[in-house]
């Protein structure tokens, strides 16, 4: 009997029961994204994160268990089909975006000190605005990624998003829409930063690429 209560104790139907905390867990479905299962469930990103042990929003994988707290019952999350807070976000079909500031690359994309740097590095006065590389939808803003201070990522439809960290000020939330060149915050030091510079990252679905080469 105790080896099939172990067991059922890891199954994911009965974690909740096994682990005494009050929620319940929610199955990703495909389209389904962070912003659109805590909306949908009425939590905040940033706890849903903390909670699943999450430190990148754009991690989140099809097929994956996260634990929802305080949630009684799973509920329906639409998936994201190109739109989002009703508002469509056309394809992305290799297009060029534009620069989210004006300044100096500091650091480029590739092997930095043998890790992979993962975007640039803008140098910038600390408060500069920070603009959105293209038309997009939100879906995360907070301070919850490990590193990156207070950050921003973009959705810009077909799995490509763009991501400014290090931000002093963010000025939109997830879940808005956003306009190529529309300001989303300003440069800061926040995070792992020393100096003031905006982090900014493009991503095809799971793989950074040089942004550069886009911009």
């Amino acid at each position: 009997m105790i080896p099939r209560l172990a067991a059922a104790c890891v199954a994911a139907a009965l974690l909740a029961a096994c682990s005494g905390r009050v929620g319940i867990y929610h199955k990703v479905e495909p389209g389904q994204t962070f912003y659109r299962i805590a909306r949908a469930y009425g939590v905040e990103i940033r706890d849903l994160m903390a909670h699943n042990g999450i430190e990148d929003p754009r991690t989140l994988r099809t097929g994956e268990l996260l634990w929802i707290p305080g949630a009684s019952r799973t509920v329906r999350v639409p998936p994201y089909e190109g739109s989002m807070a009703g508002v469509a976000v056309p394809p992305f079909s290799g297009k060029r975006f534009v620069w989210p500031l004006h300044g100096s690359v500091s650091s480029g994309f590739g092997n930095r000190g043998g890790r992979l740097h993962d975007g640039i590095d803008i140098l910038a006065p600390e408060g500069t605005k920070v603009r959105a590389a293209a038309y997009g939808v939100v879906i995360y803003a907070g301070d919850g990624m490990k590193g990156y201070g207070n950050a921003i990522v973009i959705d810009h439809g077909e799995g490509v998003t763009t991501l400014y960290a290090h931000l002093r000020e963010i000025r939109i939330e997830s879940g808005d829409a956003v306009a190529e060149g529309e300001p989303i915050g300003t440069v800061g030091i926040t995070g792992n930063a020393t100096t003031p510079h905006l982090h900014f990252e493009l991503r095809v679905g799971d793989q950074a690429v040089d942004p550069e080469r886009y911009l």
